[in-house]
């Protein structure tokens, strides 16, 4: 198994992991603070693994990785890996990552409830899923 489907099948084991907590209710993930960070480091990681995907990918097709992952997701819809629907989402959840990682902004815990209540997080595999389909049609990372 290459590097994008080791990424990509750790971005689904985290998914069905928060599909479980998911269950539990979304008020007592965020009121946990050991669910909380759970959740939140399952998000984190599938995000990272999402974005490392992403730059392998584009690098793998002979294009230059972006500098930052603010321009991943244009220079992913600019290579035909994502539309431009998808690019947007690529957008929000590397922000998302950021304010996880970095704390740039206080984790507003209503919208972690509501990304978990509405499933939110599954956009990520859905991504990684594509990103995968795409890296086998270019045979890269067989």
């Amino acid at each position: 198994m290459g590097k994008v489907a080791q990424l990509a099948d750790l971005v689904r084991r985290n998914v069905e992991l928060l599909d479980g907590l998911a269950q539990a209710g979304a008020e007592r993930v965020v009121s946990d603070p050991i669910l909380l960070n759970a959740a939140l480091h399952m998000i984190q990681t599938s995000i990272q693994a999402l974005l490392d995907v992403s730059c392998h990918l584009l690098a793998e097709a002979g294009r230059k990785p972006p500098d930052s992952y603010a321009e991943l997701a244009g220079a992913l819809a600019e290579a035909g890996f994502l539309s431009s629907e998808e690019a947007s989402l690529m957008r929000r959840i590397a922000g998302f990552r950021n304010v996880i990682v970095h704390m740039y902004l206080r984790l507003n815990l209503e919208l972690l409830k509501e990304i978990l209540e509405g499933r939110r997080y599954r956009d990520l595999l859905a991504l990684a899923s594509k990103l995968l389909l795409k890296a086998a049609e270019l045979g890269v990372d067989p």
